[in-house]
């Protein structure tokens, strides 16, 4: 049932919405590119190398484009597929850690955040990320149980799964998984030579074959690639030096700590409130080796993120199985009865703070900013107009009275007794707020993807298209635009652009709404919005 509801919420919903600019836009355009006949070892946006990320998620999505098509459900399909697994490797661990009701809580937590209903869907190696990452610390511990540590069994799936990590997003995959072994072989000085049965030459190569080809490949097709991968992108991230690669918009700790909050709604208030509402129950001891790994994990990432140079809202992703656990395992000690009881309360609070503040944006004066303005869910949410915040508002008002039956339906069937049905509704619950957050960034998709516009502009007769802002912030033109994109960034690509404006040549402009007045100055003529997709505007030159 678990995997069913993942499937249902993953498979099922990732036709849902259009793709947004930034991540969404880049690595769907690189992997369009190489459906059509690109290059499979080097990946493009607009003519040019993306060579930030290792290919893992290009090659994923490319395969999907070429066996569904080209669109939004073969794009997401990886990353669902990856959430699924995601949710299974999480579940084991959870039973290992607790039993099979602390397992079954765990992952349906963990696919029942709100972060797993928004940051999973963005379209970025994450998910495969986090998934790998998680099952290398599994075959950790099932190697440990396995006669502890001496059959070798699962080692190679440790190799495998690290280098999958590495393989779709970076080197810190190895790091992560390698280290939490090291830490293991120092806590526990009597398993160091079960450990060292990790340090095999098999899943050693294993891990070589699958990073080697590619990388070599590409430092053969573009010198100093590697050079560059390593020190300007790895470790430029990690010290927070501003590359043009690597330069985005940095979240500040207390931010990125707060918006955790909301990325584990609603079981960051649950775990919270049974926390410090606890009774004196008595947890059961888990085994030391697990807590200790759990331990480790959540430990490592958290400290790599917290004191990089550059963190993003989705860097702490890796950890969030073990929050996940953490939370079920205090969920099932404090009592389901008593969790869902929490929960019906609280989706009633729910509606009504979100019904005053329904009435609140219906009479108040909210201006959304700029499309580069909201590079991060922060200025994201703290960017929004009145007209996006009533129709997100307006979808979490009918979601929260579903989720609170089904979790006074908790409460009755854990009261009858029922225990194999009360931590099905628990999440069944919370996955109905999830799908109204899925919803909500579908329906204000015009404010962060431009399909509206891209779309509408293949079937007119071909003209050349600029954009007005770096690539990054108009990166979905890239999947829903077939032809060329100009993106105009620095003073003198647009000076060149107004000098051709009055020339023979078709022109068509994509800027900001505000910006007209601008590039009316600068053209010297009166410009006419022909499609709009949020506060971008399309204006041509009429020829």
């Amino acid at each position: 049932m678990l995997l069913l509801l993942a499937a249902c919420f993953t498979i099922g919903l990732a036709g849902w919405g259009r793709l947004y600019n930034e991540t969404d836009g880049q690595y769907s355009g690189a992997a369009k590119i190489m459906a059509h006949g690109g290059s499979w070892i080097v990946p493009e946006n607009n003519g040019e190398p993306r060579l930030v990320k290792p290919p893992l998620l290009y090659w994923a999505m490319a395969t999907g484009f070429k066996v569904f098509g080209i669109h939004e459900f073969a794009a997401r399909l990886p990353n669902a597929l990856a959430l699924i697994f995601w949710v299974w490797i999480t579940w084991q661990i959870g039973m290992r850690f607790g039993g099979s009701r602390v397992g079954f809580l765990s992952g349906g937590i963990l696919l029942s955040f709100l972060g797993s209903a928004t940051l999973a869907r963005i379209i970025m190696p994450e998910p495969i990320f986090a998934a790998s990452v998680a099952a290398a610390v599994a075959c950790i511990l099932e190697e440990a149980r396995e006669s502890r540590g001496r059959s070798g069994r699962w080692v190679l799936g440790f190799w495998l799964f690290s280098a999958l990590a590495c393989f779709s997003k970076g080197i810190h995959g190895l790091l992560y998984t390698v280290a939490i072994v090291g830490i293991l072989a120092a806590i526990f000085p009597a398993r160091r030579k079960a450990l060292g049965v990790f340090l095999s030459l098999a899943g050693i190569l294993l891990f070589l074959a699958i990073l080697l080809p590619w990388h070599i490949a590409v430092e053969v097709h573009h010198p100093g690639f590697l050079r560059n991968l390593f020190f300007n992108e790895y470790l430029g991230h990690f010290l927070g030096q501003k590359i043009t690669a690597t330069g985005y918009t940095n979240v500040p700790r207390w931010q990125f700590l707060l918006l955790h909050l909301a990325w584990f709604f609603p079981w960051s208030f649950v775990a919270l409130w049974m926390l410090f509402t606890r009774k004196g129950e008595k947890n059961p001891r888990p085994d030391a080796f697990i807590s200790v790994t759990l331990g480790a994990w959540a430990v490592l990432v958290f400290l790599s993120v917290m004191f990089a140079g550059q963190r993003q809202d989705y860097y702490a992703m890796t950890l969030w199985p073990v929050a996940a656990i953490a939370m079920a395992a205090v969920i099932n000690s404090a009592g389901l009865r008593r969790c869902a009881k929490f929960l019906a309360g609280f989706s009633l609070l729910l509606f009504a703070a979100t019904l005053c503040t329904y009435w609140l944006v219906t009479h108040g004066d909210f201006g959304a900013a700029s499309t580069a303005a909201r590079s991060t869910a922060w200025r994201t949410v703290s960017g929004l107009d009145a007209g996006i915040w009533r129709e997100i508002l307006g979808r979490f008002l009918f979601a929260f009275p579903v989720a609170g039956i089904c979790w006074l339906g908790a409460v009755w069937t854990e009261r009858k007794s029922q225990s194999g049905v009360s931590p099905f509704l628990l999440i069944l619950g919370a996955l109905v707020i999830q799908l109204a957050a899925v919803g909500g960034t579908a329906s204000v998709a015009p404010y962060f993807s431009l399909a509206n516009i891209a779309i509408p502009l293949n079937q007119t007769p071909s003209a050349e298209l600029a954009y007005d802002g770096p690539l990054n912030t108009g990166s979905s033109l890239m999947f829903y635009y077939d032809g060329h994109i100009d993106f105009l960034v620095s003073d003198k690509q647009k000076a060149l652009f107004s000098e051709r404006w009055h020339g023979g040549v078709p022109m068509a402009l994509i800027t900001e709404t505000r910006l007209l007045p601008v590039w009316e100055k600068a053209l010297g003529a009166a410009l006419q919005p022909e499609m709009k997709s949020g506060t971008q505007v399309l204006v041509r030159n009429r020829h």
